[in-house]
């Protein structure tokens, strides 16, 4: 029998986020000095993962880190924060001894809460194209959803087309349409992106997801009114107030966190759906009033009640 705590699967990127707050960007050629920092693991999946094991989740991530001292640091921050419940799926072959895990530099302006980041491209034996059912086995019966981003995209797209089959929700997080983004959309229950997707209006990116095969999904749109829409219809729903934007890092990512989890409870229907982008409005208001991507985690409790 399935357990009765959700499981959710994520698949995608890795990285080490090294993290400054600084009262003015650093100007060419100058430094300016930090007033606070922190590091941890980074990732559109690998974030929403940890979110996912925070509210009480299985969360089972699928990625790539090396046996370096950035992944030792990866993995640390995966075990002090994933509440014991993140159990790490290497798709690092044992023969690419030359990848080394990603840092991320981050810099963050106190004033406003923007955002710099630099991070290294993925790694193309990553997403070539070529299927890899080597981890199909991770879907079993309690995994209730499936989130993918952008990376590890050959075991991903393997992975949503048998979710799909078995019926288990699958979700896309794209900031913007990627080479590997066409390919990944057959496979997609519900597909998140952001208003940078395509040039275009929100209703003209539906019209696109649509015309894919993807039957929900949701236009991001920072502070602004996202775009919904289901089988069915479209709507709009508004961000959940914030009284001081402190970081905006890793804000999308734990929407889609908070999301999967919603779905993983309640699964995959119009009304879910609906809801479940509500509540991960509330997730992404709470994690940019704190500093880092893992300070804000303790304030869970200031979310509203789910379903």
């Amino acid at each position: 029998m399935p357990s009765s705590t959700p499981a959710g699967l994520f698949v995608g990127r890795s990285v080490l986020d090294v993290i400054q707050l600084v009262d003015t960007p650093a100007p060419v050629n100058g430094k300016v000095r930090s007033t606070r920092h922190t590091v941890a693991a980074g990732g559109p999946a690998t974030n929403a993962a940890v979110l996912f094991a925070a509210l009480g989740g299985e969360g089972h991530l699928v990625s790539r880190i090396a046996d370096d001292p950035l992944g030792d640091a990866l993995k640390g921050d995966l075990l002090r924060h994933g509440q014991g419940r993140i159990t790490h799926h290497n798709t690092l072959d044992a023969d690419e001894t030359d990848y080394m895990t990603v840092p991320a530099s981050v810099q963050i302006t106190a004033a406003t809460g923007d955002r710099s980041v630099i991070a290294g491209s993925p790694d193309p034996r990553a997403n070539s194209g070529v299927l890899d059912r080597s981890f199909d086995h991770l879907l079993t019966e309690d995994v209730r959803v499936v989130l993918v981003d952008n990376d590890e995209t050959d075991v991903s797209r393997a992975l949503c087309e048998r979710a799909r089959a078995l019926g288990i929700p699958t979700v896309l997080d794209a900031g913007t349409e990627k080479d590997v983004v066409p390919a990944q959309l057959p496979g997609i229950d519900s597909a998140i992106v952001a208003e940078d997707f395509h040039d275009a209006t929100p209703d003209a990116i539906v019209d696109y997801l649509q015309a894919a095969g993807v039957p929900y999904g949701a236009v991001t749109r920072g502070g602004q009114p996202l775009r919904w829409f289901t089988p069915q219809e479209r709507g709009w729903t508004d961000p959940a107030p914030v009284a001081k934007v402190v970081d905006t890092l890793g804000a999308g990512d734990f929407f889609h966190g908070a999301y999967a989890f919603a779905i993983a409870r309640t699964g995959l229907t119009p009304e879910s759906h609906v809801a479940a982008l509500e509540w991960a409005c509330h997730a992404s208001s709470l994690s940019i009033a704190h500093f880092g991507t893992r300070t804000w985690l303790a304030h869970l409790d200031e979310l509203p009640p789910l379903g």
